[in-house]
């Protein structure tokens, strides 16, 4: 058991230094409280040290909570030398599912950035590992980010034969408050009235134009 406190748990902020110290400490639960830290500072300067993080960290499955944070502190310090890296990461990984779905939302959340939008949700899709799928489309519906009809239109046909308490149709039906297009109007109205609470909620909240707000792990 680890006895020395985080300064997350303490409820004391740490500063830029003391994060990018603590990157290297040998507890797995203080390096991911750096992460975070490093992720809510959202420091482009963080990018390197967080990268050379990772890469020792992915060596040990165990402390995929860490890699979680870690690789979402690099999207959210819009690191874009880590687009590429992230992406042949993802493409190394099957489980842990929550690992999988930070990579999708950190690639498309760099994507975004480089105007890449549209092949990287593609990207996310193809490589038929769901949970990444899921993640990119948190990216989307976190940023409020629209992509073109084509890719719409590709998400709705890769949703579409999902089982009625399938959850990876709720981000989609987040984000689509600001899609247009009749073929999206109608996957909303009937996502509304699937048993599964949170996508019919979020079906019904985009059908009336009302845009929530979503905090990720």
């Amino acid at each position: 058991m680890e006895s020395s406190a985080t300064g997350e748990t303490l409820g004391v902020a740490l500063t830029f230094d003391d994060a990018l110290l603590q990157l290297a400490d040998r507890s797995s639960v203080k390096r991911r409280s750096a992460a975070k830290a490093l992720r809510r500072l959202a420091d482009h300067a963080a990018g390197p040290s967080l990268m050379g993080a990772l890469a020792r960290e992915v060596k040990d499955e165990r402390t995929w909570e860490t890699q979680y944070q870690m690789v979402m502190a690099l999207a959210e310090c819009h690191y874009m030398p880590a687009l590429e890296w992230l992406r042949q990461l993802a493409g190394t990984l099957d489980d842990p599912l929550m690992l999988a779905v930070g990579l999708g939302d950190a690639v498309v959340r760099l994507g975004i950035l480089a105007g890449d939008t549209d092949a990287l949700v593609r990207w996310a899709i193809a490589t038929s590992n769901t949970s990444i799928a899921d993640g990119a489309f948190r990216a989307l519906a976190m940023t409020g980010t629209v992509p073109g009809a084509d890719v719409v239109r590709e998400i709705l046909t890769y949703l579409a034969p999902l089982q009625a308490q399938d959850c990876r149709r709720f981000w989609v039906a987040t984000a689509a408050v600001d899609w247009e297009g009749e073929p999206v109007r109608a996957a909303l109205r009937a996502w509304s009235s699937l048993p599964r609470s949170d996508v019919a909620d979020a079906a019904r909240a985009s059908l009336i134009g009302e845009h929530r707000r979503h905090n990720p792990l």
